[in-house]
């Protein structure tokens, strides 16, 4: 069995939050084990979790590393990533209107154009800060954006449009803007500011974003979606409920790379991973158990044949 063919193939990294960070190298680190070598593939398209994933593995940094630093000691070795914002209590209402202006637009994606940027001036928007997280990014991956092919995704607040760093603007952008624009979760972070326009986390407009693979004319992406779910091993009713918005998309995007004749391995949570991210995916005391055991199935899902024809020559 071999995982590369003779033609381009594209990894797809879901959007997740630390949750989702520990599924990705559990996926990961299993599919070395079969050869696969992520830094190898000819583009890395990552949203939110799969952008901070992403941008390591372009680095060169290896998944052991990733490992170490997100999933070790239950993400222990990172930074705390929720630092609240707006203690002042005169900045509180304000902060609150804001935010729920910013997540309102992430989902309605109205045309804001012409009070979006004005709004956001005088109000704050964001629960939290990245804080010594976004610091640690930036003494991680630099600033030049990596040689080989990566995108991150975002969305424009003021319009909804899907905004690709990487694809979409001069690859000379700071790697740092094109991730921290893909993981400003509307609401909780602030939107990110660049070249004067305001950019959410990418998974407001899709969790995977995989239809880019299949637009770019890769024949063959390995995709890691870690706020879908298996549907040969669904979760319970409440988590189908919270995952529809991922799996409605990611079922689009699929039925696009069917047309285009393109092989797809995909690598979704069973019911069992479902329940150990639980509802928060920002919650970090179970990071190495979700880890362990996206590593076992998707072993198991790889020794079963279910993704040989993918990764066949």
């Amino acid at each position: 069995m071999t995982f590369y063919s003779e033609k381009s193939t594209a990894l797809v990294l879901g959007a997740g939050g630390l949750a989702g960070m520990a599924y990705h190298v559990g996926v990961l680190r299993a599919l070395e084990t079969f050869g696969f070598r992520p830094n190898e593939c000819d583009l890395i398209i990552g949203t939110s979790a799969g952008a901070v994933i992403g941008g390591y593995l372009r680095k060169n940094y290896s998944v052991n590393d990733l490992y170490q630093m997100a999933v070790a000691d239950n993400g222990r070795n990172m930074p705390k990533v929720l630092n609240r914002a707006g203690n002042n209590p005169v900045e509180s209402l304000p902060r609150l209107m804001g935010s729920l202006f910013v997540a309102s637009q992430s989902l309605l994606k109205l045309n804001a154009e012409r009070y979006a940027n004005s709004l956001l001036g005088k109000l704050p928007a964001g629960a939290f800060w990245l804080g010594d997280g976004k610091v640690k990014l930036e003494h991680d991956l630099g600033e030049s954006w990596p040689k080989d092919k990566f995108w991150t995704v975002s969305q424009d607040l003021a319009n909804g449009k899907r905004f690709v760093f990487g694809r979409d603007n001069e690859k000379a952008v700071n790697i740092c803007d094109g991730v921290n624009a893909s993981v400003a979760i509307p609401g909780i972070y602030p939107p990110f500011l660049f070249n004067g326009r305001f950019y959410v986390d990418g998974g407001a407009y899709s969790t995977s974003n995989l239809d880019l693979a299949v637009l770019g004319g890769y024949s063959s992406i390995v995709a890691v979606i870690p706020m879908a779910f298996d549907p040969l091993r669904p979760p319970n009713p409440t988590q189908r409920l919270l995952r529809a918005f991922a799996v409605k998309p990611l079922s689009r995007e699929l039925h696009l790379a069917k047309q285009e004749s393109i092989r797809v391995s995909m690598f979704r949570p069973s019911n069992r991973i479902c329940d150990l991210q639980g509802i928060n995916l920002m919650r970090s005391d179970n990071l190495a158990a979700v880890e362990s055991a996206a590593f076992d199935e998707t072993m198991e899902l790889v020794n079963s044949g279910r993704v040989n024809n993918v990764f066949a020559a």
